[in-house]
């Protein structure tokens, strides 16, 4: 078990570094060209945002691209690191809107953009409100993000009815976690939110958008048919589940009372999804599978440790 847990950890690390590198050469290129044809404004507001997307994370939505893509015999490296790039900067500008509405100020050990956007509002000795300029700059910092990346995906050497297959799944995926966030927000001010609305958030801002989404974006471009994504399907939301609970007991936002439930529940879609790969199909690398369950049991080990 620790052996494969080790090797889980070396993977990960490994798609990590690859991602790493190609966001890093990437905002390398986005700096000189917004500051050149943009100025000195648009360029502090991406700044921000690239300093977002190079600030770190565990990469797990782009690795699940990489993985996704070679589980099914991809083999064109640059470009597939590109396409995880892509999704890495997604995931970031979801991060800013995120912050935002959560109130949150501080974002991996850094002010949150739209803290970091509101000084420079003072910096500048602007007139009005600190807050409301960091927001309102923060906002086209996420969609000039989200849409970039949308570019990335655009220009991605393959074939281009793969890429609008890829596009439109994107998509879809961000209008349905916006739709969930919708009803995180509104569960969070009501007194008794509805079970079913609650299930609804969890599975639509999280399982969706952080499993499904990168895993079918790397079939795809790897030329997986319906059946393929249809397959992993019930692996991805099941984990997508639980990673959420999990964060929702490491943020503190599931009652003490309600710790045991969340826990055992956590377990049990992890437990579904476990199931799942054993009936995947034959012909996909089993390195690749592997390393979905090793994921599985990381997010389930993740969920037990918080109380």
């Amino acid at each position: 078990m620790k052996e494969r847990a080790a090797e889980f950890a070396g993977k990960l690390r490994a798609y990590k570094a690859i991602i790493d590198a190609d966001i890093a050469a990437y905002s390398q290129h986005v700096r000189k060209v917004t500051l050149d044809q943009y100025g000195q404004y648009p360029s502090v507001v991406t700044d921000e945002y690239l300093d977002l997307l190079t600030r770190g994370g565990k990469r797990i939505r782009g690795a699940l691209v990489i993985c996704g893509y070679e589980m099914l015999g991809g083999q064109d490296k640059t470009m597939i690191a590109r396409a995880a790039t892509a999704i890495e900067m997604l995931h970031a500008s979801m991060l800013i809107i995120d912050d935002i509405q959560d109130h949150d100020v501080v974002r991996r050990d850094k002010p949150a953009v739209h803290v970091a956007l509101a000084e420079y509002h003072k910096k500048l000795g602007m007139r009005g409100d600190p807050k409301a300029t960091g927001i309102s700059l923060a906002l086209n910092a996420s969609l000039t993000g989200s849409h970039a990346a949308q570019v990335l995906l655009a220009g991605l050497n393959v074939d281009p009815e793969l890429t609008i297959k890829v596009i439109g799944i994107v998509n879809n995926t961000i209008v349905l976690t916006l739709h969930g966030q919708t009803y995180d927000v509104i569960n969070a001010g009501l007194k008794n939110p509805k079970l079913a609305d609650v299930a609804r958030a969890t599975e639509w801002k999280s399982a969706h958008y952080t499993f499904l989404n990168p895993l079918c974006v790397g079939m795809v471009l790897a030329g997986a048919g319906c059946e393929d994504t249809d397959a992993i399907r019930d692996y991805a939301l099941n984990t997508g589940i639980a990673f959420q609970l999990a964060d929702d007991l490491m943020d503190g936002d599931i009652k003490a009372t309600d710790v045991p439930k969340t826990r055992r529940l956590a377990e049990n879609h992890i437990q579904q999804a476990l199931d799942s790969t054993l009936t995947l199909p034959r012909g996909w690398n089993r390195k690749n599978v592997q390393f979905l369950c090793s994921l599985a049991e990381f997010v389930a080990n993740r969920a037990a440790k918080q109380s």
